[in-house]
């Protein structure tokens, strides 16, 4: 990105330009950080804002993408080498964690400056380790973004839509990335990507399009998450089988086909009406 700015120095409107930078020491690790603002022009790639792409936060794996027209996908084949990676990440979260409560309990029980000294140290590795989380967590958001942008120009669409996952954390403890994952920090790298090529970015009330077919519209009731979970195999999610029309699809996927649909949100509240 510094690159992009350094050959536009002149500030034209066509390139790059800088708006102001800030320069901070974090006074945990002592290091000195560059915080730059800048603006771009959209891209003028013509794009089809019929083409839509939508993205699933998955079960069996960390994203799934689909598109509202054909039966390309961004799924398992693609996102494998990356959820080796955010399981690695997730069980550094967890000894991070005991060893803040081993820290405490320490800290509880023997209360002499020979003990305090001991937690400070021990404490003082968790939070190396904490910079070392924050980084992973940065870099696998960026990846797992910049894959769903790369599918959405390949094929050409004009808007992504993703799950609007405001209040829902809870009900996220079931999927890959897990309860603790940082969404917040995803969506904005997804949304600030998809502006920087021109592609429109949309959020959508995610009721029911785990739960809908994607080929005839009816809602499976009876497709619940302890369904899912007690039918699935192999770290996987149970198939979407629709009750009416006999539809079956990888779970994840029939979702993201939903997520895709212009309209979803309309025609699940018809529905349900």
């Amino acid at each position: 990105m510094l690159e992009r700015l350094l050959d536009n120095p002149l500030q034209d409107p066509s390139g790059y330009r800088q708006r102001c930078f800030e320069v901070k020491q974090d006074a945990q690790t002592d290091k000195w950080w560059l915080y730059v603002t800048y603006c771009f022009p959209a891209e003028a790639t013509a794009r089809s804002r019929d083409t839509v792409v939508g993205v699933d936060v998955g079960v069996s794996v960390p994203l799934y993408a689909a598109l509202s027209h054909g039966h390309a996908r961004l799924g398992h084949q693609h996102f494998g080498p990356l959820g080796k990676q955010i399981r690695n990440l997730q069980n550094q979260v967890v000894a991070r964690r005991r060893s803040i409560q081993r820290a405490g309990r320490r800290g509880v029980v023997d209360k002499t400056a020979r003990a305090g000294h001991g937690v400070k140290r021990m404490l003082g590795g968790t939070e190396k380790l904490r910079g070392r989380i924050d980084r992973a967590y940065t870099t696998l958001n960026h990846q797992l973004s910049a894959a769903v942008i790369r599918f959405a120009r390949n094929h050409g669409a004009g808007v992504i839509q993703v799950e609007d996952l405001s209040g829902l954390q809870e009900s996220l403890r079931g999927t890959f990335l897990g309860g603790r994952w940082r969404y917040d920090q995803l969506q904005r790298f997804i949304e600030y990507k998809a502006t920087e090529v021109g592609i429109e970015y949309r959020k959508v009330n995610p009721a029911y399009t785990s739960r809908r077919c994607s080929e005839c519209g009816v809602i499976h009731e009876g497709f619940t998450q302890a369904f899912r979970d007690q039918h699935g195999t192999q770290g996987r999610s149970a198939r979407f089988e629709c009750p009416a029309c006999g539809y079956q699809a990888d779970a994840d996927y029939n979702a993201a086909r939903n997520l895709s649909l212009v309209d979803i949100e309309e025609r699940i509240r018809v529905q349900c009406a």
